[in-house]
Formats: structure tokens, C-alpha cells, sequence
């Protein structure tokens, strides 16, 4: 059968749409994850041939080595989303010991066929059945027309067709400073909220667009500034501010947009605000309080009081984002499950109720904006496959749930807002560039620093060493392997949406941390040979980090973010243990070391507004002595022991400038070396004969622009 890009596949009631990666059921989207997908795809495109393990294996997993349970695994999601039984095995056929064939014919259609008849006059049933029900939909819309030339009647003919949004747009940078990092759009569309970054400081403005002046409405500090919005009634702004450069608790401000000084609505808000449509009340979540593990989806009137809960659950089913529908009947839930693919969700108000709305596979939703007319969403998306930190703009129709990108291209777009017209978007372009430096391990070290491998722009970077004079680079979604001024470059792996890497003291073993990968939408910890050979999978939590090789290289640790645990697995496979937990206290899950004899590690953790580093031995049993210390200052990662296990080194900031801060063991004043003046440092590790220390910095260079659609095509 023809593999052609632009061809649909029918069979059954399902049709298969490879340009979209969408399974449809009738007008349903049936959830596949990335891989499932492709398998289904292939065995579609093969049908009624034998396909062998070997060649679906190969197809999946190009240049890579993986278990055959793993494509055990996708056939059983395929089967189960087709909606087969283990008696039933209507589509998959097995053919033991040697593959699999699609049973079911398979119909081509043209891709531009999308709900209407054949080329030639041949229609398929499914679309002749679509055609005949929209026909009769639209004679009835077009009486009610007839009689009426309300708005109202021009929104359900909207709804009714295919809608395209943003298809035809101008886009205009408003700033130009590479020093404003997020934006909101005001609902008449004069004003843009942003904030500016500058040497560490954050202060934030208002902008009349057609004037071009802006006015300084919270002077520069250290803060850190999320989550702007206007209220849709325009008279007033929100964001949410960190209490402390850890992040990891942030309050809701409001002001209004005629001036005043910002105040306090709510404490302790941990995702986006959604407002309802008259302004008068505010939701939003609150995770691990009042109850360790669980988050609360909040109700309280648009300043902070009367707070009630209207619905709850576990930790991981967090929302980060939430979007209010104009009608007011619904809330969208989005990056429900935070840095892997996931649904967009749709909570009913009057019930609590929530239910999967769209998924499309290997993408993650981030913030989304309803069309005033509730028509569907705009959304900042991020597809996995193409890397890392590059998020796209694009449209999800209502109630349809059909997709449509409208950026598609090299910037990252990281907020998104719009008029209440629906014609203007504002949304920041953002470019990261990554630094990487190795710094001699003395007390003083040479200022200005040279780096190892000059600035570069990536989506995603992160390190390891490999020996004394290379290193171990994941960069969008490759595996490579440099040496220390960055030639000589090898790839690994590709197509590996990487998180964080760790190489082990044997020199044979890597460590990664992969969203997605093998199926499904966790973040899992994977260990694969230092020559790209003999990937495997060795946690399974939904939200597994940082990993961390032992110093015997027999231990994988890392941070399973759901549970706020530190847990271990053996590096060769076997069952994930767990390591004593704080009590009363919350891992901070990017916080994490061990200690070059491997005895003991040391990890961040917060109990209320109180920060302290966790010094625990791990070989104590369950009920550990463990040693608390007061960190210079609330300090960021990454957090690591010196080779001979007296300090630990984790970025201070200080007069403005970023350094290393030396903490040691023992109670002894500390030190601070090198300075890091305009970037933010993200990366640390030493090098293995402990000479040199790898430094990863990161600069972000963002603007504000605005995207207004237009009727005419740009040229």
C-alpha cells in the first residue's frame, strides 16, 4: 500500500491523518501517544503484510537499541485504542515469533478530503454520512438566518464550518531591548504589561502601543515575575510574584491599569489565574497544601476573598495553566501533567467534572487563550519531537478539537495573550544562549572567564563530563559527544527529547532523563552506553529527574517529583527503591548531590517559607540522622559537592553579579569565585580528576511582539 505523506487512511470507523498525527473516531480524537501512533502508521501503511519485530524496531527506534517489550507495550496501547479485547483482535493479527499484520481493510483517501467526497465522484461511507449530516445542519442554520442577523447566529455558522484563525497575520516587535521576558496584552488592545530583565533585575512596565511609551509601574529588584493578565473588563492586571529565588512559592498581585500600587490577592498560587467573564471571580491551583501530595483547584472573587474549592486530586494532575471560556460553563486545563505531552482538559464549572478535550502526540500545552466567541483556544504548544524549549503558537477548535499551528518556526514564543477582538496576540520572542566553561578548581579564578565551547543558541542544553577533555552534550533532542573546545563532534542518539544527563565513574554508562520516550507522556530515567548502544529504561514513575550516578556506578538516584522523593534504581535494571523521606518537608526537585565517597547527599528542601539543605547519609537505615544547613542565601541549581567532599558549591547571587558560592561541612566561613555577569548559571559538575569545573550558563534574549490578523496574505 502507498506510504504518501499526503494520503488519509480509513478502516472501520477510523481515520488516520499522518500530516496532523491525529486517530479520529467519527469527529472524536482518539489518544495515542508519539510511538503508538507511528506503529499504528506503519502497520496501516503495511497492511495485510507480514511486518516482522525486527523492521517495526527498526522503524521506531532508528540507530537505537531497545527491549522487545517495549514494542509489546505500543502494540498493546494501539490495540487498546482501537478497542480491542484479548479475544478480539479485529485490526492487529499476531503472527508469533515473528511480527504483526493490520487485518482490517484500509481505504485511501486524498488528504485535502477531510470530510467530503472522493475525487471522481467515490465517496467513503464515513464521509458520505458526514457530508449528508452537515448538509441538513447547515439548512437548518441557514432558516434561523433567514429570520435573524444577530451575532449570535453568525457564531453557531462559525462554529458550524472549519475554523481558521491567525491564518493571514502581520507580526511588529514593540520592544526592542532583548531584556523583556513576558508580555500581556490589555483586552482593548492599547496596552502591553511586561516585564524587563536586566542584571538580574526584574521590573515591570506599561506600554501604550501606539504611542510607544512605556511608564515603570514596580521599580527593579531581584524579584522573579510570572503569569500576567488583564482582567477581561480592563480594569485591572495580575501577575504572580516569587517570595524567593528558589521559586518554589509564589503570591497573586493585582493593580489597576489607571495606576496604584500593586497588592496581595491571594497567597501561595501555583499555577496561571482564569478569570470568569464578568471579572468578579478568579480560579487557580494550590498544590501540596493544605495535604502533601494533592493540589486544590480554587473559586474566589476577583480580590482574593470568599476562597472555596471546587475540585482536587494528586499532585501530578496539577494544571500550570487555566483558561476561563467565555460562556463561563468551562475552564481549560493545560500542561496537566508539567514538561511531558499531555491533553488539554475541559472542567465543567457547575460540576467539578473533567474530561480529556484534545491531545495531539509529543505535544505539551502550555498557556492557552479562549476566542471570545468560544470557538476554541489558542495555544502555546511544544512538540517533544522537535526539541525541547520550542514552543509554537497554534489553534484548537471547540468542541471539535481539531489542530492548526500558526507560528511554525525557529523563535520559542513564551507567553501568549489576546484582545478581546480576537485580531491581536501578544506573545514574547525568546532566544536561549547556552555558554559552556571550564574553570580551573582554585580559590581565584581569571575574570573575564573563557569559555570551553562559545555561546550558542539552543532550545536545550544540558552536560557531563566525558573523561577530563570532552563532554557529553544533550542539545534539541541529540545526544552528542564533543571534546573540550566543542570539535570533534559525535552523535548518539537522535530523537531523544533529553532533560538532564549524568555520566557514571565507570566511563561506560550514561544516565539521561527522557520525556516520552518508549510511549506514554512520564519523564523516565534511562541508561544508555557512552557510545549511543543499549538504551533502557529504568524507572517508570510519571515524573522522574535529575539523575545522579553512584560513585560505584551500580545506582542510578534521582528525584521522583510526584511523590517528592529521592529513589534509587540499579543501573543494570531492577526494582526503584526509596530513600528516606523529610518529614514535613517538600524535595525541591532539582536540588540534588552526592557525595564523592557515596556515603551521604545533599538536596534542598522547604518546610513553609524555610529553606535548608538536607545532609543525609544513605547507608543509616530508615531512620537517618540527618543534618540540616542554612544556605548562604535561597540559592537556585544546581547544587554539588567539591571532589573531596568538604564543601558544597551551588550560584549565589551577589551586588547583582552571579557566582559560586563554596559552603563548607565543617562551619568555617565560606567563598565565593568567578563571576558570571549578564548570564544565569544552570549547569555545574566537576571533572573527574576533580582539576576543573564545568560551568553552564544561560542568557535569554526576549522581546515583546504582536501578531494582528490580517485579511490579505503577507507577502
Amino acid at each position: 500500500m502507498s506510504n504518501g505523506a499526503n494520503q488519509l487512511y480509513e478502516f472501520g470507523p477510523y481515520r488516520l491523518d499522518p500530516n496532523r498525527n491525529l486517530l479520529l473516531r467519527g469527529s472524536q480524537t482518539v489518544l495515542l501517544t508519539a510511538k503508538a501512533f507511528e506503529t499504528l502508521l506503519t502497520l496501516v501503511q503495511h497492511s495485510n503484510e507480514d511486518v516482522s519485530k525486527e523492521e517495526l524496531m527498526r522503524k521506531l527506534w532508528p540507530n537505537t537499541f531497545v527491549e522487545e517489550a517495549n514494542l509489546v507495550q505500543h502494540i498493546s496501547m494501539v490495540r487498546k485504542a482501537l478497542g480491542e479485547t484479548p479475544h478480539d483482535h479485529r485490526y492487529i493479527v499476531t503472527l508469533p515469533g515473528r511480527g504483526y499484520r493490520f487485518a482490517e481493510r484500509v481505504r485511501l483517501l486524498p488528504s485535502c478530503e477531510t470530510d467530503s467526497v472522493l475525487e471522481g465522484g467515490a465517496a467513503s461511507p464515513l464521509a458520505l454520512k458526514q457530508h449528508a449530516r452537515g448538509l441538513t445542519e447547515w439548512l437548518v442554520v441557514a432558516i434561523v438566518v433567514l429570520a435573524s442577523a444577530s451575532y449570535g447566529v453568525y457564531s453557531i455558522i462559525s462554529i458550524g464550518r472549519t475554523t481558521t484563525v491567525f491564518e493571514n497575520y502581520a507580526i511588529s516587535q514593540i520592544t526592542d531591548n532583548a531584556k523583556s521576558q513576558a508580555a500581556a496584552i490589555s483586552p482593548d488592545g492599547k496596552y502591553i504589561l511586561s516585564e524587563v530583565v536586566d542584571g538580574g533585575m526584574s521590573s515591570l512596565w506599561l506600554r501604550h502601543i501606539l504611542t510607544n511609551s512605556a511608564t515603570q509601574i514596580v521599580p527593579p529588584s531581584s524579584a522573579f515575575y510570572t503569569s500576567f493578565d488583564f482582567c477581561p473588563d480592563g480594569n485591572y492586571f495580575y501577575f504572580r510574584k516569587a517570595r524567593a529565588s528558589t521559586l518554589d512559592t509564589f503570591d497573586l498581585y493585582r493593580a489597576p491599569v489607571l495606576g496604584g500600587e500593586p497588592q496581595i490577592v491571594v497567597r501561595d498560587v501555583d499555577s496561571d489565574t482564569g478569570f470568569s467573564p464578568d471579572c468578579k471571580h478568579v480560579v487557580y491551583e494550590r498544590g501540596n497544601a493544605p495535604e502533601v501530595g494533592k493540589f486544590q483547584l480554587l473559586l474566589a472573587n476577583a480580590d482574593g476573598t470568599s476562597e472555596k474549592m471546587i475540585a482536587s486530586g494528586p499532585m501530578h494532575s496539577l494544571s500550570r495553566h487555566l483558561a476561563w471560556s467565555p460562556d463561563g460553563k468551562r475552564i481549560a486545563l493545560t500542561d496537566v501533567v508539567g514538561d511531558a505531552p499531555g491533553p488539554i482538559q475541559l472542567m465543567d464549572v457547575a460540576s467539578g467534572k473533567t474530561q480529556d478535550f484534545a491531545a495531539i502526540n509529543g505535544f505539551v500545552f502550555l498557556k492557552s487563550a479562549w476566542l471570545p466567541d468560544g470557538r476554541g483556544l489558542l495555544v502555546q504548544y511544544q512538540d517533544v519531537s522537535s526539541g525541547l524549549n520550542h514552543n509554537q503558537i497554534g489553534f484548537v477548535s471547540y468542541p471539535s478539537g481539531r489542530f492548526q499551528s500558526i507560528t511554525k518556526d525557529t523563535n520559542s514564543y513564551e507567553s501568549l495573550s489576546l484582545s478581546a477582538d480576537a485580531k491581536t496576540l501578544a506573545t514574547v520572542q525568546l532566544k536561549r544562549l547556552y555558554t559552556l566553561y571550564a574553570i580551573p578548581a582554585s580559590p581565584v579564578a581569571a575574570n573575564p572567564l573563557a569559555p570551553a565551547i562559545p555561546q550558542q543558541q539552543k532550545g536545550s542544553l544540558s552536560f557531563s563530563w566525558a573523561a577530563n577533555d570532552g563532554f557529553y552534550l544533550a542539545e534539541d533532542n541529540h545526544l552528542v559527544r564533543v571534546l573540550a573546545d566543542g570539535s570533534n563532534k559525535t552523535t548518539l542518539l537522535n530523537n531523544a527529547p533529553i532533560s538532564a544527563i549524568s555520566s557514571c565513574a565507570d566511563g561506560r554508562t550514561l544516565l539521561l532523563s527522557l520525556i516520552g520516550q518508549g510511549g506514554g507522556n512520564s519523564t523516565n530515567i534511562w541508561r544508555v552506553n557512552t557510545d549511543g548502544t543499549n538504551l533502557r529504561q529504568l524507572s517508570s514513575g510519571q515524573r522522574d529527574r535529575s539523575p545522579e550516578c553512584s560513585a560505584d556506578s551500580q545506582w542510578a538516584y534521582y528525584i521522583n517529583a510526584n511523590a517528592s522523593s529521592v529513589e534509587r534504581v540499579p543501573t543494570r535494571g531492577g526494582s526503584p527503591e526509596t530513600l528516606p523521606r523529610m518529614p514535613q518537608a517538600l524535595i525541591l526537585d532539582r536540588y540534588f548531590a552526592l557525595s564523592p565517597d557515596g556515603k551521604s547527599m545533599a538536596f534542598l528542601i522547604a518546610s513553609g517559607e524555610i529553606h535548608k539543605i538536607a545532609l543525609v547519609p544513605l547507608e543509616a537505615g530508615s531512620q537517618p540522622q540527618i543534618r540540616l544547613l542554612d544556605p548562604h542565601s535561597p540559592n537556585w541549581y544546581p547544587l554539588r559537592f567539591t571532589p573531596d567532599g568538604k564543601f558544597l558549591v551551588y550560584p549565589i547571587i551577589q551586588n547583582d553579579v552571579e557566582k559560586l558560592w563554596f559552603q563548607p561541612l565543617d562551619g568555617s566561613p565560606g567563598y565565593s569565585m568567578a563571576n558570571f555577569k549578564t548570564d544565569q548559571i544552570v549547569g555545574l559538575r566537576w571533572s573527574p580528576d576533580g582539576n576543573m569545573i564545568g560551568v553552564l550558563s544561560r542568557r535569554i534574549d526576549a522581546d515583546v511582539v504582536l501578531l494582528r490578523e490580517s485579511r490579505t496574505k503577507p507577502q
